[in-house]
């Protein structure tokens, strides 16, 4: 169905991770657009995205929908804010 290259590289060491130490694929109906590596602080109900990368043909960071997503994965984990790569920050909503 997808061409998706994923492996789970927590137990790789640092300099052998290709996307990140808890990489998760990010899909937008029947296509796999992105993947991102975060981190939940639980005491500051903030999810830091520490690396996106948008797939070819994908969606990027700054697409609508990918703000909908992880306003919708933020709700999930009972946070209140995203902290982007960049430092931006998207409040809940």
């Amino acid at each position: 169905m997808w061409k998706l290259d994923y492996v789970w590289e927590v137990y790789k060491p640092v300099v052998k991770r290709r996307f990140g130490y808890y990489v998760l694929p990010i899909l937008c109906g029947d296509r796999f657009v992105g993947r991102f590596d975060g981190r939940y602080l639980r005491e500051e109900r903030t999810l830091r995205v520490l690396s996106y990368r948008e797939e070819p043909g994908g969606l990027s960071l700054s697409h609508p929908t990918i703000h909908d997503g992880f306003q919708r994965f933020l709700a999930y984990l009972g946070g209140e804010r995203v902290v982007l790569p960049t430092g931006e920050i998207w409040e809940r909503e």
